[in-house]
């Protein structure tokens, strides 16, 4: 065991190696690291392509996904209430989820749209609604998480019977004869119920057939009136089933000790290039590569660059479960590197481009976790703090400040704020990472694509990813922003200008009925001017942008809902003093929009006497 382990070690600091050559051929350059850091070398070898290094460097780093092969049978059946509004059948049960590519429970509800003709429900999450064992599923929910969870759970408590096994395929399920479905019951009436395991689809590997095909009805929703079955939006995560990261991925410390952090941070860039690539669809690169039969030869032979562009997402997002992995990107000015990278794949109209973006903004997130973490050690360690070596306060902004040159750049106007601006090098940190950072006036830039991106979040433009999942983007840009603005005049006017502009809307969201779309996205969009509002910095930067909001009229905005909207009422009938056992308190605190204006108003006075001094003067008058 021992000798398999240090051979393992080798191959991965191989890899490492060759991730270090190719990063530099490739002329993105990669960061020196420690002397005495184990590397090995293939000199008399030109270095391999990009996408086979990383490869060979996820099939050494990441662990087996045991599920991979998992089946989940389903049978597809439709409400016995709805036969006259929804015509067909789904003929082809039991249908296994990995063969019709359902991922999630809005992929099945729309494989029975499409096999249904009803293709108008397909971007439609209010038409049609699924249930798994008498209970409506949220369709962000994973199939394994419904079947393991949800169906393998009422199986087991005796909630629900399993299908007992067929005879012989029924083409539908409302003929007469003894396998008709109980769609009440949720299981075969005349067959006698109990626990036994159906077929599973002719797979019999995974866990997932152990308890048999997972029932699935869908049904028009509304039609039956008005729901009375219990929804399930999200699941909590076994406990039993998670593992230490630390102890999962502990094999990627090998990484930083071999200073391939530096050179999977240079390799970065191939995210852009492979998404552009994709969305003109290969034209000029294949015709320039290969042509007629060589194209199908070669191309066994070479790795894509949108695949490329996927591993070394995972890779990094391996390395990143660690928490010295995470110090150490930090300390590598990851952070900037990482939002330049996403403003480029965002300004993309690509799908592909979308699902690296929204990766890079959760890898973001993980890494500015880690900051406030390490703020948190700095001020608790006074002598580790003086040594410099952990990542100080405002990281990020600092980073930023680094690639400066000049005042001149933080002046420029709004049209200089280009996507395809010049970068300018810092030659100091090229030097330390490898990889340059965003140029001064980038920021600028970033901030506009950055919002462009969150507007499309909110409003469920965005249709790369679930909704949780853009909900989370959301949140992670929102927190983003503010320090990324912090550094340039352009950016921060942008900045300060959207926020204020969206929170003058806080007294619509009140007027808006609970539950409509609009409401929804108004509130997602005031959830994150909240949070831009509590992420601006504590120091000098973050100073001038409050001083920006505040001209911009968002303390105004907010301060007039306070006391003219939301407590109007609860001031008038307690003559200048608020009654807290009012009916006026109880419904001033019940408005919807009350929570972002009390966190934006938190964010907006910290550390700034101005802002605290004008929320006074509001509320005296």
């Amino acid at each position: 065991a021992e000798a398999n382990a240090r051979a393992h070690e080798t191959l991965v600091f191989a890899a490492v190696a060759e991730a270090r050559r190719t990063a530099a051929r490739a002329g993105f350059g990669f960061g020196g690291g420690a002397a005495d850091a184990p590397r090995a070398s293939f000199s008399s070898l030109p270095p391999a392509p990009a996408g086979h290094v990383l490869a060979a460097l996820a099939k050494l780093l990441l662990p087996d996904a045991n599920d991979a092969k998992v089946s989940y049978p389903l049978r597809l059946v439709k409400s016995q209430t709805q036969e006259e509004f929804i015509r067909g059948h789904m003929t082809s049960n039991p249908y296994d989820a990995s063969d019709i590519g359902a991922e999630t429970m809005r992929d099945v509800k729309n494989f029975v749209c499409v096999s249904l003709e009803m293709h108008g429900l397909c971007d439609d999450d209010f038409g049609m609604e699924l249930l798994v064992a008498g209970r409506i599923v949220s369709l962000d929910l994973s199939v394994k998480d419904v079947y393991e969870r949800v169906w393998r759970k009422a199986l087991d408590d005796g909630d629900v019977a399993a299908p007992a096994p067929q005879r012989r395929h029924l083409l539908d399920d409302d003929d007469e004869d003894d396998y008709d479905y109980d769609e009440e019951g949720g299981g075969y009436a005349g067959l006698g119920h109990g626990h036994g395991h159906g077929h599973g689809h002719g797979h019999g590997h995974g866990h997932g057939a152990s308890a048999g095909t997972m029932v699935v009805t869908y049904r028009l929703q509304g039609l039956d009136g008005e729901a009375t079955e219990e929804m399930v939006s999200e699941l909590e995560e076994d406990e039993g089933e998670k593992a230490d990261p630390e102890e999962a991925f502990a094999v990627t410390s090998l990484v930083r000790e071999g200073d391939g952090l530096a050179a999977l941070l240079s390799l970065i860039p191939l995210l852009s290039s492979g998404a552009n690539a994709n969305a003109n669809a290969n034209d000029d690169a294949n015709d320039e590569v290969n042509t007629g039969d060589n194209a199908a030869s070669l191309g066994s032979l070479t790795v894509s660059a949108v695949e490329t562009g996927a591993t070394l997402m995972r890779v990094l997002a391996a390395a990143a479960e660690l928490r010295l992995n995470r110090r150490a990107l930090l300390n590598l000015g990851a952070l900037p590197v990482l939002l330049s990278e996403a403003a480029s794949v965002f300004s993309i109209d690509d799908e592909c481009a979308r699902e690296r973006g929204n990766e890079l903004l959760l890898l973001v997130e993980r890494l500015l976790q880690e900051e406030e973490i390490a703020v948190s050690d700095e001020k608790d360690a006074a002598a580790i703090a003086a040594s410099g070596t952990p990542t100080g306060a405002g990281g990020l902004s600092k980073s930023l400040s680094r690639s400066r040159v000049s005042q001149a750049a933080l002046d420029a106007s709004m049209n200089a704020a280009d996507v395809d601006a010049p970068d300018v090098i810092a030659p100091d940190v090229i030097a330390r990472t490898g990889t340059p950072p965003p140029p001064a006036d980038a920021a600028g830039a970033q901030v506009k694509v950055f919002l462009g991106k969150l507007a499309a979040l909110t409003s469920g433009g965005d249709r790369g990813g679930d909704k949780k999942a853009n909900t989370r983007a959301a949140d992670t840009l929102a927190r983003v922003l503010p320090r990324l603005a912090t550094h340039d005049a352009v950016a921060t006017e942008t900045l300060a200008a959207h926020v204020s502009r969206t929170i003058s809307k806080l007294s619509k969201l009140d007027a808006l009925a609970p539950g409509l779309p609009g409401a929804e996205t108004l509130s997602l969009e005031l959830h994150c001017c909240a949070r831009v509002a509590e992420g601006i910095p504590d120091d000098a930067t973050g100073f001038r942008l409050k001083s920006r909001l505040l001209s911009h009229g968002a303390l105004r905005h907010v301060t007039t809902y306070l006391l003219d909207v939301a407590f109007k009422d609860a001031f008038a009938r307690g003559g200048g003093e608020l009654d807290k056992t009012s009916d006026a308190w109880r419904d001033a605190c019940a408005k919807p929009a009350l929570t972002y204006a009390l966190s934006s108003l938190r964010g907006l006075v910290a550390s700034h006497p101005p802002a605290a001094a004008a929320c006074a003067a509001a509320a005296a008058t």
